[in-house]
């Protein structure tokens, strides 16, 4: 049983708008500094800006889909292509280095491995002893998004409840490429008996995992009893022993002194009590014999029977875990990715246009970053932390040759450009959506 109690300490600040972009559409005109002419003219920016993203985007989802299928584990057939795409290794850094700038376009923050190493140490939701073999992986892209500080009450035995403090991470995204089956072959490990194929690349994406449980999403954890558990394993075993051993204590004598009496004459029986007309009738020795063998076998096989009945409740306990908070695996999740990463620049594109356009007229970056944090703030978002310096690179990207506010020359323009004394400004929703309508058109130019 777990129970989530409001933590006090403050959220980690990160980049994450926790606004959908439609929310934030309406919370820009419901912020009342739009004329309300330039309502509808707002909507259509914001409308032909998501399409932008979509298109520009999707590119990038090619690309993700071309360089990961030698390693896809869903893929009809690639052990022809892993070999290759080993050896070059150029279709696993293609992969790797769009994912990760992918993530960080949807606002994800990478986990290091100090983080994973910590989450190994502690425990939250499952207390269990854990170890990783980072050794099998080739490749590890680990993110999160959201930290939430939450303490937990998980009850631990009968009444005994603990309390845990750690960050709830709202999604985790995982990618492991394992090393090739030479690897493992080297290592003496059985290609077969192992939960996934070597040289191939397994995605992930999680949601609601507590920071110190993160080690679980790797497939190939090792559970071993903490030492709680252990301790309510071994008392008891050690307890049940003695009492097996006290009731077969006349029969073990029996059979120590048949022992005693075949390899060191008669003469050695009488030190524990044993005469020789017991010996010399065979039968109360072979059943002394049998009723040590089943006391003691029958003993082991209980012990054996609880260790696997709670490894089993551990394995449960894991799986659960995973199978209620998992999101998509594999290909899928690059494409849930995708989708969060246009949702996330076109929401911070948003924000800095309208911003320059209605209330930051003139601002400087810094004074840019400072207004949008402070008003997201006000509307609920007080950890948001804003990377203006990369918005102003994707809307300065944003750009094409044309005409604007009625000159005739054409020249290019971009959807935010600094001034000489660095002040930002943008173009007029007219123009602004006039230059998104040119590249729209121009997507496609086979002139």
């Amino acid at each position: 049983m777990v129970t989530a109690i409001p933590a006090t300490t403050q959220p980690e600040r990160e980049s994450f708008i926790p606004y959908s972009r439609e929310e934030l559409i309406d919370l820009c005109i419901e912020d009342g500094r739009l004329a309300p002419d330039d309502v509808p003219r707002f909507r259509a920016f914001c409308e032909i800006l998501a399409a932008h993203f979509n298109f520009e985007f999707h590119r990038k989802l090619e690309m993700l889909k071309r360089n990961f299928a030698p390693f896809d584990p869903d893929g009809v057939d690639n052990s022809n292509v892993v070999t290759e795409a080993v050896a070059s290794g150029m279709h696993l850094k293609r992969f790797a280095a769009t994912l990760r700038e992918i993530l960080e376009s949807a606002n994800y923050t990478q986990l290091d491995d100090m983080a994973i190493h910590d989450a190994i140490e502690n425990s939250a939701l499952i207390d269990l002893k854990t170890e990783v073999d980072f050794n099998d992986f080739e490749e590890v892209v680990f993110y999160y998004r959201n930290a939430k500080p939450t303490t937990l009450e998980v009850k631990r035995f009968f009444l005994w409840k603990r309390k845990v403090e750690t960050d709830i991470f709202s999604h985790v995204v995982l990618g492991i490429k394992y090393k090739p089956a030479s690897y493992f072959h080297e290592q003496k490990r059985k290609i077969d008996k192992l939960n996934f194929t070597p040289g191939l690349m397994y995605l992930y994406m999680y949601k609601n995992i507590p920071r110190y449980d993160l080690e679980l999403l790797f497939p190939n954890v090792e559970l071993r009893m903490n030492l709680i558990d252990r301790l309510m394993f071994v008392l008891p075993a050690l307890g049940a022993g003695v009492m097996v051993l006290m009731k077969a204590l006349p029969n073990l004598l029996l059979v120590l002194a048949l022992i005693l009496f075949l390899t060191l004459g008669p003469s050695w029986i009488s030190m524990i009590n044993v005469r020789e007309d017991q010996i010399k009738d065979f039968t109360p020795v072979l059943f002394a014999f049998a009723s040590v063998a089943a006391a003691l076998g029958g003993f082991a096989f209980k012990q054996y029977s609880g260790y696997q009945t709670r490894r089993m409740k551990f394995m449960k306990d894991v799986t659960d875990t995973l199978f209620f908070k998992s999101i998509a695996t594999n290909s899928s999740v690059f494409h849930t990715v995708i989708d969060l990463a246009e949702e996330e620049e076109a929401k911070e594109v948003i924000l800095v246009y309208y911003h320059l356009l209605t209330s930051c007229v003139g601002c400087d970056p810094a004074e840019l970053d400072q207004a949008i944090e402070q008003w997201l703030a006000q509307k609920g978002a007080p950890a948001v932390d804003f990377d203006m310096e990369v918005v102003m690179q994707t809307m300065q990207a944003v750009k094409a040759t044309m005409t604007t506010n009625g000159d005739v020359a054409l020249r290019e323009r971009a959807l935010l450009e600094v001034e000489e004394n660095g002040d930002c400004r943008v173009l007029s929703l007219l123009d602004a959506k006039r230059l998104l309508d040119k590249l729209w058109d121009e997507a496609f130019d086979y002139n």
